[in-house]
């Protein structure tokens, strides 16, 4: 949850921080991701948005691929589809500049 794994976040804190919503899709992406805590998939990310739409989530995580913030980090096989898709986590945890 946070860049120091042993940094203990008190569970009022943690309440309150999920009490704010994310004025734009791509920190909406991110903090579902800073939630989890693991790489996901473009239909994983979009489902947490509360969407089954694709382009729910699709577009925000290429942009933040782009900028340097994500990163491909592997591929999986989609439960949905049966076809091998992208899991993406932050960049900056694996060594990038974002």
């Amino acid at each position: 949850m946070t860049k120091h794994p042993t940094h203990r976040i008190h569970q009022h804190s943690r309440e309150a921080y999920r009490t704010i919503e994310p004025k734009t899709r791509e920190q909406q992406v991110l903090s579902v991701l800073r939630e989890r805590c693991e790489p996901m998939t473009d239909r994983q990310i979009a489902c947490a948005l509360g969407s089954q739409d694709m382009n729910y989530a699709r577009p925000a995580i290429t942009n933040l691929i782009q900028s340097g913030k994500l990163r491909e980090v592997s591929k999986t096989v989609c439960e949905t589809t049966g076809r091998k898709v992208r899991c993406v986590f932050y960049a900056w945890l694996l060594g990038g500049d974002a």
